[in-house]
């Protein structure tokens, strides 16, 4: 299986290589830009996929969905937990419920509870850079012709957000005054080895060390940018935390 997932990303890296140097020949500028961006990509991706155990909790929050927690076992959401209340087992959401939740926020595209893997925000950081090619262009989307910022968590390379530095949102609604937004904010806030660490026997214990962490890290954690690359219109970059 990770033979043919490197295969594929290799397949990706070349395809995308050759588009980037026709375009380059015109658009130097972006083509200076792009290349480390993606190889950060391909970097980050490939720690992830060292590093993920399939079972985390996941906090994330977009222009639509509001912030709450995601627990993820053996790569399949099985609870969920709204940001605001409190970690106890009587808050948790279950089943078609979850999936009731996240297609509330209809502007998010999701249609699957699984949506909010950390899988597919890869993916969505790889849309943005596939259609970022496509600037100045009749092809160009209008909604990410603003420069961009990609900022991967340094420790275990996942996404941790994209800024698009334009064309601000008032909730799910476009405003086009020129204001930044961030596209989605993920942050893993447990990664776990152990399977069942979320089962109904001990979901308490899981959610008793979400609320130590909450209050810890309420208001207090600090963070900076290393190893950047890109330039003005398209940029990358790792997150570390710097304490307390």
């Amino acid at each position: 299986m990770l033979n043919r997932l490197k295969k594929i990303l290799k397949w990706l890296l070349w395809s995308v290589i050759a588009i980037i140097i026709l375009f380059g020949i015109y658009r130097r500028e972006y083509l200076s830009q792009a290349i480390p961006v993606y190889m950060q990509y391909l970097e980050q991706r490939s720690k992830w996929e060292r590093v993920n155990t399939g079972t985390y909790v996941l906090r994330y929050s977009d222009t639509c969905l509001l912030s709450a927690y995601y627990f993820i076992r053996n790569n399949r959401v099985v609870y969920l937990l709204r940001d605001g209340n409190s970690f106890n087992t009587k808050y948790l959401i279950k089943g078609e419920w979850i999936k009731q939740y996240i297609r509330g926020g209809f502007c998010s595209g999701f249609r699957d509870v699984n949506d909010i893997l950390i899988e597919k925000r890869f993916d969505e950081v790889l849309s943005v850079l596939w259609l970022k090619l496509w600037d100045k262009t009749i092809f160009e989307q209008k909604g990410l012709h603003y420069p961009v910022e990609i900022g991967y968590d340094k420790r275990y390379g996942y996404p941790r957000g994209i800024v698009i530095k334009g064309g601000g949102y008032e909730g799910c609604i476009r405003t086009d005054d020129g204001k930044p937004y961030l596209k989605f904010y993920n942050s893993i806030q447990l990664l776990s080895q152990k399977e069942n660490i979320f089962s109904d026997e001990n979901i308490q214990f899981t959610l008793d060390k979400l609320g130590e962490k909450h209050d810890k890290e309420k208001h207090n954690i600090h963070f900076k940018q290393v190893n950047m690359v890109g330039g003005e219109e398209m940029k990358s970059f790792l997150i570390q935390e710097t304490g307390y």
